[in-house]
């Protein structure tokens, strides 16, 4: 048997467990930051037919469960100067395997509510604890909570970490999923969101259906609007993720949400690929109505191109207004430039 199958199947030692008086800081922020996110990293569906939010429940896992991942032997007790907790924090590739060695952690072990060190480990956001547990033979896809609110390992990672993008990374390639919104918007911001999307997909995750935040489809598309940093990204959901469960006046809420989120790329994009709009009568259209006064003259151009608005009023007038906002805009950025 090799020395790291020992120590996974080293069974719980019959001495004192270590008691842990102080959360670490590192760890008690991450768990502050996903409680405090307004990007529904709080567990809609477990607040409110539990009574819990997604920082109750890990922080019962925390209380109930990392005391008992790994026990003191009384014989190395005295030789060891850090604590399991700043090891977790700071993951030196030394550190680690000396506290799984001699404290003898059982990575495998779960708390009564499903939740391992993995769960922990990827709240810190501490990238090479992740990838040492993970090769040590962790599960990435142990998940916790009830079926109708799972919680993944990658769903506590921390974005506000030091080192996000390596740690959903790591944990995609060992075949983890994710399910809340904040972790689907974190992955918007990386430069590999294609690839990080398409191996989430083959691992199981659906894109736009959240067992966790979103109760629809058509949430999870008004995230992708406000959060996706191309009009690439968008096309990528639009042509190979399953089809939205919208109906027609919801769905038409789409390139008016992409006017009044500044992207008139996007926008442009919706209208040219046929998303609908709701024209009851012959003006003050809020899409239209938007792009004017922001300026946006190729909006407005693809606004009048479809078919829907060929018997809107005054178009070339508003065409002419809508250029004469541009230059003034654009005029007085140039007056008033922002110092960053």
């Amino acid at each position: 048997m090799s020395e790291t199958s020992s120590y996974l199947s080293a069974s719980q030692s019959e001495v004192p467990c270590r008691t842990v008086r102080d959360l670490p800081t590192q760890l008690a922020d991450a768990i502050e930051y996903m409680s405090e996110n307004t990007l529904n990293c709080s567990s809609l569906t477990c607040q409110k037919r539990r009574g819990e939010t997604f920082r109750d429940l890990l922080n019962r896992c925390v209380d109930c469960s990392l005391q008992n991942f790994y026990t003191v032997d009384e014989e190395t007790k005295d030789k060891i100067s850090k604590t399991l907790e700043q090891a977790i924090c700071t993951g030196t590739l030394r550190d680690l395997p000396h506290f799984i060695r001699h404290l003898r952690v059982n990575i495998r072990k779960l708390d009564e509510n499903g939740a391992s060190l993995l769960h922990l480990t990827a709240a810190v956001g501490n990238w090479r604890l992740v990838e040492i547990l993970l090769k040590m033979g962790a599960d990435p896809t142990v998940e916790f909570g009830p079926a109708h609110d799972r919680l993944t390992v990658l769903d506590c990672m921390n974005p506000a970490g030091p080192w996000p993008q390596l740690t959903a990374r790591t944990l995609l390639q060992a075949g983890a999923r994710f399910c809340t919104d904040r972790i689907f918007v974190a992955m918007l911001g990386s430069s590999r969101w294609r690839e990080n999307f398409g191996r989430a997909m083959r691992n199981g995750t659906d894109l736009l259906r959240s067992p966790c935040d979103t109760a629809t489809r058509l949430e999870r598309y008004h995230l992708l609007v406000r959060h996706a940093p191309s009009p690439e990204a968008f096309s990528f959901f639009h042509r190979h993720v399953a089809k939205l469960d919208w109906n027609h006046n919801q769905a038409a809420l789409m390139v008016l949400d992409a006017l009044l989120c500044r992207k008139p790329d996007l926008a442009s994009y919706m209208i040219r690929h046929g998303f609908p709009l709701v024209v009851r009568c012959t003006s003050d259209l809020p899409e239209v109505d938007e792009a004017l006064d922001m300026g946006y003259v190729g909006v407005l151009q693809d606004l009048f191109a479809r078919d829907e608005l060929r018997g809107y009023r005054d178009k070339e007038l508003l065409l002419q207004r809508c250029e004469a906002r541009r230059q003034m805009r654009e005029a007085e950025a140039e007056a008033d430039p922002i110092d960053f």
